[in-house]
């Protein structure tokens, strides 16, 4: 019985994966340095957890530690967000390469919420786009649902639009 401990042992040291069953994963544990696709993931998970813009944003991540790759998917208000969650992933590890599949979709804010700056603010975008806006905040307010939803479409070309 020693002898096959032993010869056990031996095996083990001479041929790694004989010893983990035929699992990769777990070999890829036991190597130092190595790092597995759960560590992966939750190393991208906390850093998007520790931004309090991304922590309420329905994100989800996947990951392929082997291949050195991540996906995200999921959904956030804006396309700052989108970029601060693409660039916290990226930090979580050199070289890592990133498949992103975040939507971007502005939070609608209702018609009391919509405040004269924000009107303002709306308008002077609009201008930019060379866009025309009415004077009252309706019609900025307005402008601004219409705007969110069509940036909201990923078929729709962004301020690609005429009208007739």
């Amino acid at each position: 019985m020693k002898h096959l401990r032993l010869l056990m042992l031996l095996v083990c040291l001479v041929v790694p994966l004989a010893c983990t069953n035929g699992n990769p994963s777990t070999q890829a544990a036991k190597e130092p340095g190595r790092i597995t696709d759960s560590d992966l993931k939750n190393k991208i998970e906390g850093g998007i957890k520790s931004d309090p813009q991304l922590q309420a944003a329905d994100l989800s991540v996947s990951a392929d530690a082997d291949k050195n790759r991540a996906t995200i998917s999921g959904t956030v208000e804006s396309e700052a967000m989108r970029s601060k969650a693409i660039e916290i992933a990226r930090a979580a590890q050199p070289g890592l390469t990133i498949e992103d599949k975040i939507d971007v979709k502005p939070r609608e804010l209702s018609k009391s919420e919509y405040t004269p700056e924000l009107a303002r603010a709306e308008v002077e975008r609009a201008r930019t786009h060379k866009e025309t806006v009415g004077s009252s905040i309706d019609d900025a307010w307005i402008h601004s649902k219409i705007v969110a939803k069509l940036l909201g479409n990923k078929d729709t070309p962004e301020r690609k639009l005429t009208s007739m």
